[in-house]
C-alpha cells in the first residue's frame, strides 16, 4: 500500500537548471523562457496547518512547472530551502528541505494540483492558469489532506469573535475578494471586514467620512462616479447605515458590490 501511495504522490523532487526569479512588490513572480503568463494559487503547508506560503504566483514561461512556482514562492517569502543530493539534469530527482522540514520516512513533501497528486517530479510537472498548487508536508500514507487556509483576521477592541463571509465584486462578476473573515471586536462591523480583506489582498481603499457618515469612494481603480457606485449588502439586503456602524453577525454574507446603483441588488453568479 505504501509503495502504491508513493507512486501516486509525487514527493518534493526537483532538478538543477538555471532560472530567474523576480519578486515583485505585491506578487511572487517567476520569469523563465517565453512570454506566456500563468497565475496559480500556491501553498506551502503542513498537514498540521502550519503555513509557510499562501498566495498567488505569476509565472512568465511557456511551460510553467510546479518547481517554477516553488522557486518564486521561496524567493518572495525568503524561506529557508535546502535541496538534497547531488543530482544534475532534468532526469535526476532529489528531495528538498523547507524551513527545517526534510523528507524522512514516512514524512515527505508531497505535491498536488487541484487536490490530485502530481504525475511526475516537480521540475517536469506543468501547471495551468487558475490551478491550486500545493506542497504539503506529512505522512505519505495519508495522501492528500485538505489543509484549512489562514484566516483573514481583523483585530479590534474586545475579544468577541465573529465570522462573516465577505464578497467584494462588481455587478459583472469581477471578484476582488471572496473569503471568510474573522472579526475580533465586541462590535463587529462591515467596515472592519473590508479592512481585513484589503490588508490580506493588498487592495487600495478610498474612504471618505467617519462613523455613520463613512462611505466607500473606491477600491483599486473602481471609483464611485454616477451611475456606478459601491453598494453594501448584508444577506442580500441593502445597508441602511454607514459601513463604519453597520454591525454584522456570525455567518452573515457581507457584499460590497460595484455597479449601476439603479439596478439594485444583482445576485452573484459563481463560475
Amino acid at each position: 500500500m505504501k509503495k502504491l501511495v508513493q507512486m501516486m504522490v509525487t514527493l518534493l523532487m526537483v532538478s538543477f537548471f538555471n532560472v530567474t526569479v523576480m519578486a515583485e512588490e505585491d506578487m511572487a513572480t517567476f520569469e523563465g523562457e517565453g512570454t506566456t503568463e500563468t497565475q496559480v494559487d500556491f501553498r506551502i503547508v503542513t498537514v498540521e496547518g502550519e503555513v509557510f506560503f499562501e498566495d498567488e504566483v505569476l509565472l512568465i514561461d511557456d511551460t510553467p512547472t510546479v518547481l517554477d512556482a516553488l522557486s518564486a514562492a521561496i524567493d518572495f517569502a525568503e524561506l529557508d530551502y535546502f535541496p538534497s543530493g547531488d543530482a544534475e539534469g532534468d532526469d535526476n530527482i532529489y528531495r528538498g528541505e523547507i524551513e527545517g522540514l526534510a523528507s524522512d520516512d514516512p514524512y515527505f513533501w508531497m505535491a498536488f494540483i487541484n487536490g490530485e497528486a502530481t504525475e511526475t517530479n516537480v521540475a517536469r510537472q506543468e501547471i495551468s492558469d487558475g490551478d491550486l498548487v500545493e506542497l504539503i508536508y506529512g505522512d505519505v500514507e495519508q495522501g492528500y489532506v485538505e489543509v484549512p487556509r489562514q484566516a483573514v483576521v481583523y483585530q479590534g477592541e474586545g475579544d468577541t469573535e465573529t465570522r462573516v463571509q465577505l464578497l467584494v465584486r462588481t455587478t459583472e462578476n469581477e471578484v476582488l475578494f471572496n473569503d471568510e473573515v474573522l472579526i475580533i471586536d465586541d462590535a463587529p462591523t462591515a467596515y472592519q471586514a473590508l479592512v481585513a480583506a484589503a490588508e490580506a489582498q493588498d487592495l487600495e481603499l478610498a474612504v471618505n467620512g467617519d462613523d455613520e457618515n463613512m462611505f466607500l469612494e473606491g477600491i483599486e481603480d473602481l471609483i464611485s462616479e454616477n451611475p456606478n457606485f459601491w453598494m453594501i449588502y448584508v444577506n442580500g439586503e441593502p445597508a441602511e447605515v454607514g459601513m463604519a456602524v453597520l454591525e454584522v453577525d456570525e455567518d452573515d454574507l457581507v457584499e460590497y458590490v460595484y455597479g449601476d446603483y439603479s439596478l439594485g441588488y444583482v445576485e452573484f453568479e459563481e463560475e
